[in-house]
């Protein structure tokens, strides 16, 4: 006799015998994590290779941002995604088909390592909407921390070749507590520091970046340190344009005196102040970009040689205007005055290099030859040195 099972029954049957058995996956997640923290105590740190030895942290970061570098304080801000992984036996599990790696952001509840920055003046971390860090366990153990966050830093400042300087601007960090007995720093081996390709400074450009090793030493013993190093060079475009070019035209157009007549004095004298007063607007308006230090900068060299060479200028004039002035107490005719000093026995050259002095029959004359080829000579070598030693 066959028994004939009713159509809704069977298909019932079938539907229960294809549904998934057990728990949920986020359900599976809840009772590994229960398990592994069910004795966990993060006060004790992980245990190294062979039970005793200290434990090795591997680290690498993400540079998102760098700006605000401030010379004159010598400080700079940067915002990074701060990465550290380290073994935790104390946190494997076995489901690593299922489950290739449990993520959670509750970083309080595991150890971490005591990691600090050396050289920070100020920092912050990232809670909008979330606090930007999460972790990351793997079925090995691996513990994978990930952090995002701002810092204010410091950075020693050499500003002797300013604007022709190369700065660096480094990261120390360090352990805090744990000495190199108990805990170890070492770099990512595949790209440990990776700048992001938007970064934008508008007074530097990034050359290179260099990653090492130091070790702190201190009263209480040595610890684990490394640094990264950013190697910056000043945009000098922005200076030449602000600074160099009006400067050089400046002390150029003051040399322009020269060439003119020896009495138009009143001339001569508004060129040079027109100069000055220009060259006194672009020296203040350079105040706002220079770094305030204690040592003395190219460019305030640069500044002060222009002045040099501006006030030699006034210097040369005011002498051809006291010529002038005795002249003109003698009242005696400007024809009658380069005969007389031809007469009297002016200097003349036999040389033939020489010989084009000649022609200028008066002091006045022959001073004002002479600036014309001293001033801007000694201008152009100093212009040769100058460039030649910051510039290069």
């Amino acid at each position: 006799m066959v028994l004939r099972t009713p159509l809704p029954l069977l298909i019932l049957l079938l539907f229960c015998h294809s549904a998934p058995s057990g728990a949920s996956p986020f359900a599976e997640q809840k009772i590994i994590l229960d398990t592994i923290f069910r004795d966990y105590d993060l006060r004790i740190r992980p245990d190294g290779n062979n039970g005793t030895d200290p434990v090795v942290v591997r680290v690498n970061m993400y540079v998102r941002r760098i700006s605000n570098i401030d010379d004159s304080k010598m400080e700079y801000e940067t915002q990074l995604t701060f990465r550290q992984s380290w073994i935790d036996d104390r946190l494997k599990y076995d489901d690593k088909n299922k489950f290739p790696y449990l993520t959670m952001n509750l970083p309080h509840k595991i150890w971490k390592p005591d990691v600090f920055f050396s050289n920070e003046r100020s920092g912050k971390f990232h809670n909008i909407i979330m606090p930007n860090n999460f972790i990351r366990i793997y079925p090995d153990g691996n513990v994978l921390y990930s952090i995002r966050i701002s810092l204010k830093l410091s950075a020693p400042t050499n500003l002797a070749h300013f604007p022709f300087d190369k700065q660096m601007r480094s990261i120390v960090l360090a352990s805090y507590g744990y000495t190199t007995k108990d805990l170890v720093f070492l770099w990512k081996r595949i790209n440990p520091v990776q700048v992001s390709k938007n970064l934008h400074l508008t007074k530097f450009t990034m050359n290179s970046v260099f990653f090492d090793y130091c070790t702190s030493k201190t009263n209480t013993g040595e610890y684990s340190c490394m640094n990264v190093v950013f190697q910056f060079s000043r945009n000098l475009t922005y200076y030449l344009v602000r600074v160099y070019i009006p400067t050089v035209a400046l002390v150029l157009l003051s040399f322009v005196t020269f060439w003119l007549h020896s009495q138009l004095t009143k001339v001569r004298l508004s060129i040079w102040m027109g100069s000055f007063i220009c060259f006194f607007i672009v020296s203040i308006s350079t105040r706002n970009v220079v770094p305030q230090t204690s040592s003395t900068t190219a460019l305030e060299i640069w500044m002060g040689m222009c002045v040099c060479f501006m006030f030699g200028v006034l210097l040369e004039l005011s002498l051809v205007i006291h010529m002038n002035e005795k002249c003109e107490e003698l009242n005696i005719s400007s024809e009658h005055i380069a005969e007389e000093k031809t007469v009297n026995g002016l200097l003349r050259f036999t040389a033939v290099p020489l010989q084009w002095f000649n022609k200028y029959s008066t002091k006045r004359q022959r001073t004002d030859a002479i600036a014309r080829v001293l001033f801007p000579s000694v201008f152009a070598l100093f212009n040769f040195i100058y460039w030649l030693k910051y510039a290069t």
